[in-house]
């Protein structure tokens, strides 16, 4: 669809999906700091109208090829479809300028906090196991690399809501809360070590 498109819109199309493609490669395997809870219904709101602005001024330049009355089917189904994902894809990149707001520039507050382990999975394909904790009913369900024997000890499913993490979590502007994890990809993963019945039981 892109082929006859004019420089500019080429370069802009380019542009925008190369640009939210590493953002959003960079939170799932890079960033160490994720937010607690989720963002608030406003700010992923916002973040989904931005993306489906995008989308739709992708789909006006793809309109401009002459492909577009070529195929008008593959073009109907672009049209429908490019800013419902520009939508849902574009709240990886708000994540990262909402936290980005809560704490550039300040010495945030740090507390040890106890994580639930919620559940644990595992790749096919990427060699690396993940265990899924949580900080209260309400919080994300949060993926953190874990070790071959960390993963084999948590029994989220046996026995919900008795194994937790300490994990170093901050709070920042308006009380947003982060915390800290090992990146998927160059980090330590979390041992069995770290494992510990929860305080509440």
């Amino acid at each position: 669809m892109t082929r006859d498109l004019p420089k500019l819109h080429k370069r802009w199309v380019f542009g925008v999906l190369a640009t939210s493609l590493l953002l959003a490669i960079y939170e799932l395997f890079f960033d160490r700091a994720v937010l607690v809870d989720p963002m608030p219904i406003w700010a992923t709101v916002l973040a989904s109208i931005v993306g489906s602005a995008v989308g739709i001024r992708l789909i006006l330049a793809i309109a401009e090829s002459p492909q577009s009355s070529a195929a008008p089917l593959r073009f109907a189904l672009t049209a429908i479809f490019l800013p419902i994902f520009m939508a849902i894809f574009f709240n990886h990149p708000a994540r990262l300028v909402y936290e980005a707001i809560a704490f550039t520039g300040i010495a945030p507050q740090k507390v040890r906090q106890e994580a639930v382990i919620v559940g644990k999975s595992q790749s096919r394909r990427i060699p690396i196991r993940r265990l899924e904790i949580q900080f209260g009913s309400r919080g994300r369900s949060i993926a953190v690399p874990a070790t071959d024997s960390a993963y084999f000890a948590a029994e989220p499913y046996h026995a919900p809501g008795a194994q937790c993490i300490l994990m170093n979590v901050h709070q920042g502007r308006f009380g947003i809360k982060r915390v800290l994890v090992p990146a998927h990809i160059g980090d330590k993963r979390i041992g069995e070590a770290q494992i510990d019945s929860c305080s509440d039981r």
